[in-house]
């Protein structure tokens, strides 16, 4: 069974994302992964996996149109990657909106493993954008919330993890 695991946020998503790539890869050594970076004008993680050895990037653009979804679905569906790990942008919640219950019923039918890490801020936004996410996937169940202070800067926000699973 392949295993997706979505990130998404504004604050400290790619540094969770990148440390969920390298995490897998020394766990799961020799498997092949997959890092579908969302925001093709800035690929952040992406830049750090190209030309690793048994690692795909794939970019994709998740805006409210199907073809980016779809592109997406299809590389899930043809990659040998048995993880893959999407690292999504704050931006693409328009997207989410109108193509969210697409995109968890071709996973359904391809038979993939869906976790959903939300990175939250202590910015109401970020908070609303996931009740709202929750209300969009039916198939989404919010399993730990953790708050987890970084220490680097006075001033440094509280970032939250939110863990979520397929029921």
């Amino acid at each position: 069974m392949k295993n997706l695991t979505y990130v998404r946020g504004s604050t400290g998503k790619s540094l969770f994302s990148a440390a969920l790539m390298d995490y897998h890869r020394k766990t799961f050594q020799g498997v092949q992964m997959m890092l579908m970076e969302e925001g093709p004008l800035s690929p952040d993680v992406g830049r750090l996996y190209t030309n690793k050895e048994g690692v795909i990037v794939h970019g994709v653009t998740l805006n409210e149109q199907n073809e980016g979804w779809a592109d997406m679905v299809d590389a899930i569906e043809e990659t040998g990657a048995e993880h893959i790990i999407i690292n999504s942008n704050a931006a693409s919640y328009l997207g989410i909106q109108v193509q969210g219950a697409f995109f968890e019923e071709c996973l359904e039918s391809l038979g993939v493993a869906l976790k959903v890490f939300w990175i939250l801020n202590r910015n109401i936004n970020s908070v609303v954008l996931l009740r709202e996410f929750l209300s969009i996937s039916k198939k989404t169940l919010c399993i730990r919330f953790s708050i987890y202070t970084l220490e680097k800067m006075e001033n440094s926000p509280t970032v939250t993890i939110m863990i979520c699973t397929k029921k």
